[in-house]
């Protein structure tokens, strides 16, 4: 369903982040780097089709801020090197905010994205 359809394909993105199935496997996942293979899912689709994510939506106007301090702090970061593991974190939990905002805006979909978190 995730390759057809970017609903699906966020709600997965979502189980697999909170769920993390790779540490509950006696086995290593990790090499396959699923977590990004969901969001490619997720975002290229979108870019394709030309359907971005809802930049005037408030809170993905706070989101952008956020990071846009973060920036800001950065550049008189304590240990520069740690800060730009947590910007690179949080730009792709922003990146996927993002479409998440645009993609549920309706009831029925704010139902099916609360029952998976």
């Amino acid at each position: 369903m995730a390759l057809r359809n970017r609903f699906a394909a966020l709600l997965l993105y979502l189980w697999f982040a909170l769920f993390r199935p790779q540490d509950w496997l006696w086995m290593d996942i990790t090499r396959f780097r699923l977590s990004m293979v969901l969001g490619a899912l997720l975002i290229v689709p979108s870019l394709m089709t030309g359907s971005g994510p809802n930049m005037t939506h408030p809170l993905s106007v706070g989101g952008l801020l956020f990071l846009a301090c973060a920036l800001l702090a950065q550049m008189n970061a304590f240990a520069p090197d740690l800060g730009w593991v947590w910007i690179d974190f949080y730009v792709r939990l922003l990146l996927v905010c993002l479409f998440l905002v645009t993609l549920v805006s309706r009831p029925k979909p704010i139902v099916a994205a609360s029952a998976v978190v």
